[in-house]
């Protein structure tokens, strides 16, 4: 049997089973503590016990602990900002520099979606998805209980497999609250993921060298108005250059060189497409005619677009993605 059929079988099943305690409990059960609201096909499980863990958790919010979190989710405000501001110029820039829409992000690698975006894999993925949600969301309840607003409910979100968590804080009392309090309830939960992603972000950096660097960089595919155009598609993975293998991006343009290829040469690439190593030649473009800096005349231009692999070469890319680095 398939991974396909048994999820799809467990899916239906699970459907199923929402629609029948639904209709069975009237969309309600309660029983002490617990209380299951059911909302086809998913179900939340709330219980007051939660509520009593992330009152005594609220006494570790200080008030330099919350002031501290509103600073933070305001730089990452800014932060976003400035981003997506330099990103949008960048490609501007591009656009009426090369007098051509400069590739662009597709939108399976656009959106952070586990198991669509192939960068992210899906296991790891709805871990990740869990893990920020409840962080997220109990950091919204400690704030608001350190506030001395009520949580109404608080509870764990189901579809087959839990997807994250809740907490409600009375409306009412949200409402009529200062809005110092509103920015503090508010900031917690950004500004708790912001700082998690961080410390995590620094321990797996810290344990790079213990990593095996994974072969290869992954491409976009080829660039409109290149030989590549239509022979290298989204997902491949460039993992040689005529055998010179290619772990890091910058290995590209070192083997492009020592090879003293120029633009009208063909070239042999080794790609990994649907875990399939195969060999394409193409015809080598002048990268002038794709960046419009005097300096890339007569330059060999293969016509990828890439993400890095490596952690350090993938910020960067993240950071900017339609720089000329990263095309090749």
């Amino acid at each position: 049997m398939s991974a396909f059929v048994i999820v799809l079988f467990l899916i239906s099943a699970w459907i199923f089973l929402t629609i029948f305690l639904s209709a069975r409990y009237q969309g309600e059960y309660k029983a002490n503590s617990l209380r299951l609201h059911f909302y086809v096909p998913f179900i939340l499980i709330g219980s007051t016990r939660i509520s009593r863990f992330i009152d005594k958790l609220s006494k570790l919010m200080t008030r330099r602990i919350k002031i501290f979190l509103v600073i933070v989710a305001l730089i990452t405000m800014f932060l976003i900002v400035y981003v997506l501001g330099e990103s949008s110029f960048i490609y501007l820039k591009n656009l009426l520099i090369s007098g051509r829409k400069p590739p662009a992000l597709s939108p399976r690698l656009a959106i952070a979606l586990p198991g669509l975006n192939p960068i992210i894999p899906i296991s790891y993925g709805i871990v990740a998805l869990i893990v920020a949600v409840v962080v997220h969301e109990v950091s919204h309840g400690m704030v608001a209980r350190s506030e001395e607003l009520d949580i109404e409910d608080t509870g764990v979100l189901f579809f087959v497999i839990p997807l994250g968590a809740y907490v409600n804080v009375k409306e009412e009392q949200l409402k009529e609250a200062p809005p110092n309090k509103r920015i503090k309830v508010f900031s917690s939960g950004p500004a708790i993921n912001v700082i998690l992603a961080l410390v995590l972000l620094a321990g797996l950096s810290s344990m790079g060298h213990l990593i095996d660097a994974r072969e290869g960089v992954l491409l976009l595919g080829g660039i409109e108005g290149t030989d590549a155009y239509g022979k290298v598609l989204e997902g491949d993975v460039l993992v040689a250059i005529e055998n010179h293998s290619v772990v890091h991006p910058g290995d590209i343009g070192t083997i492009l060189e020592s090879l003293g290829k120029r633009p009208g040469d063909i070239v042999n690439l080794t790609i990994i497409r649907e875990n399939d190593r195969r060999t394409i030649s193409v015809i080598l473009s002048d990268r002038y005619n794709f960046t419009g800096n005097k300096s890339d005349m007569g330059k060999p231009f293969i016509g990828i677009f890439l993400v890095p692999i490596d952690g350090k070469a993938l910020a960067q890319f993240l950071a900017e993605p339609y720089k000329d680095l990263f095309l090749y």
